[in-house]
């Protein structure tokens, strides 16, 4: 998409009777930059160079702490050993919510999923809450943990701890 088609997405998204200040807010900001990206992931994309410069002004507070969160994220999978390498023999979908640093609601939060977007389970972590696991899982938003309570997997009745099939 051409800039000036992005400029003027972002206008009108940004225009739509948003306050800076707000939730929507940011849901609007990583919107453009899911635009500026296509099907590239968030943070693989916007560490390219220009790339935040290309986002309205207001929403880089709101994007580049995820994508330095995420990569900060991906480097520590790294140095430990698990950087995705494992077989990743579970796809998904996740239900929307956030995608953590670590296996609980009190680690970094690295980007907002959205209803729809696809995951590949990289680790059971064998965390419990509210009844559901915490799993690593890699999604074009980048790497990190997501509760298994808000995602679905192609056939769940073989793991427990996730929501449901898909």
């Amino acid at each position: 998409m051409k800039k000036l088609g992005v400029s003027f997405v972002a206008a009108v998204l940004l225009a739509a009777g948003s306050n800076v200040a707000s939730a929507q807010s940011t849901d609007q900001c990583y919107k453009i930059a899911a635009i500026l990206c296509g099907n590239e992931g968030l943070t693989p994309c916007m560490s390219r160079p220009n790339m935040m410069g290309q986002l309205p002004a207001n929403c880089v507070p709101d994007i580049q702490p995820m994508v330095e969160t995420a990569r900060e994220t991906e480097a520590e999978l790294e140095q430990s050993g698990r950087n995705g390498s494992q077989d990743m023999t579970r796809t998904g979908m996740s239900y929307g919510g956030v995608l953590r640093s670590g296996p609980s609601m009190n680690h970094r939060r690295i980007a907002s999923l959205r209803e729809g977007d696809h995951l590949d389970v990289l680790e059971d972590t064998g965390v419990w809450f509210n009844d559901y696991k915490w799993f690593l899982v890699s999604t074009p938003q980048g790497t990190g943990y997501h509760w298994g309570g808000i995602f679905c997997v192609d056939d769940a009745s073989r793991t427990d701890g996730i929501f449901s099939d898909c």
